[in-house]
């Protein structure tokens, strides 16, 4: 009997129909052992937990819920969220956003603009209203104070939204200043939010700022580096970085500091990896963070490197490698910081997979 029950606890997968108002309802309940999926903080180089998928519930199972599974055990189900690629990603407080995206339906590009917010605390994801704009990928995300923010993006959009997580509704602002584009990138620096870079029938280097208390957008200096798309954009304490990226024959490695009150741009050290575009990159506290991407039609990347511009000076050693990204290779994914932590999710693989996996990393 035990011998059985273990089986159970570790392998059980049941299917339940449901039958209502004449329509067949499927769920699928997923149990597996309540263990650890981290991959070990060895030397100090960080710690990633396997997460809750975008868009997936997990709970603990219960005679209530599931009577065949142990209370040990938990319950994943699987809203069918889409997996995607090029979705915008940012947080606000304590929790998480996801949102917009695209994924290939029988050969065909399709776009999305659900929007998920996802609980550290309680490992969930909650559907909330669907962004205003229309559906879209390679879109800008970024949040000021108790807002988020998406614009630009696929289709020639220039368009700009304010989210508002107590009402949980979208109001359009004033369009971006440039023209449109998608791949670009986007970050706040206190109170006022940037984007810039990107691609619109060739490369784009200007660079804008957003004021969300008048509603709008100032040309600041073009970004220092050569024009480029797919990129990474991230704020560390009073100063943008932006770095990587493609520049239509080659994937880039520079990687510049940006100091909104002179308007002047610096070249930094260059990522200490491979070049790459569609990776991913976010802050820490006074550390940056960039990760995964790829080349051009070459592997996918799951290295994980840590940028500290204290150190970022003659002789110094501003970049340092760290545990591998938790989950596969993959390029274009979301990523973002909760706190003391930092989230990656969703993708796709180098076989042109989508997959909508969610991590969690403790440098």
């Amino acid at each position: 009997m035990k011998k059985f029950r273990d089986f159970i606890a570790y392998n059980c997968f049941m299917i339940c129909i449901a039958i209502a108002g004449g329509l067949g309802i499927f769920i699928f309940y997923g149990c597996k052992k309540d263990e650890d999926k981290s991959k070990p903080n060895e030397a100090g180089l960080g710690v990633w937990v396997q997460k809750a998928d975008l868009g997936d519930i997990d709970t603990l199972c219960s005679d209530t819920t599931l009577s065949i599974c142990p209370d040990t055990l938990i319950i994943s189900i699987d809203t069918t969220t889409t997996p995607r690629s090029s979705a915008v990603g940012f947080s606000i407080g304590s929790k998480g956003y996801i949102g917009t995206g695209q994924y290939f339906i029988s050969g065909t590009l399709v776009n999305y603009k659900d929007f998920w917010e996802y609980d550290p605390g309680a490992n969930l994801w909650t559907q909330k209203a669907d962004f205003g704009g229309s559906a879209r990928y390679a879109a800008v995300g970024f949040s000021i104070g108790s807002k988020g923010y998406i614009g630009t993006g696929s289709g020639n959009d220039k368009d700009f939204w304010e989210y508002d997580t107590t009402s949980n509704t979208w109001t359009k602002k004033a369009d971006f200043g440039g023209t449109a584009r998608y791949y670009a990138v986007g970050f706040s620096i206190g109170s006022i939010g940037y984007i810039g870079t990107g691609w619109n029938n060739s490369y784009l280097k200007d660079f804008w700022e957003y004021d969300p208390n008048t509603d709008t957008w100032t040309k600041k200096a073009d970004f220092g580096g050569i024009a480029r798309a797919k990129a990474v954009g991230f704020s560390i304490g009073s100063k943008g970085y932006v770095g990587t990226g493609y520049d239509g024959n080659n994937p880039l490695k520079d990687f510049w500091e940006y100091d909104p009150g002179t308007d002047l741009w610096t070249k930094k050290d260059d990522f200490e990896s491979t070049a790459r575009l569609g990776a991913v990159g976010f802050s820490i506290g006074s550390k940056g963070y960039i990760g995964t991407g790829g080349e051009i039609g070459g592997a996918s990347k799951k290295d994980f490197w840590e940028y500290d511009p204290a150190a970022d000076i003659i002789g110094g050693t501003p970049w340092t490698k760290k545990t591998n990204f938790g989950g596969t290779a993959r390029s274009s994914p979301v990523g973002f910081s909760i706190g003391s932590k930092g989230y990656i999710g969703t993708g796709s693989r180098s076989d042109g997979t989508f997959i909508k996996d969610f991590w969690e990393y403790t440098p």
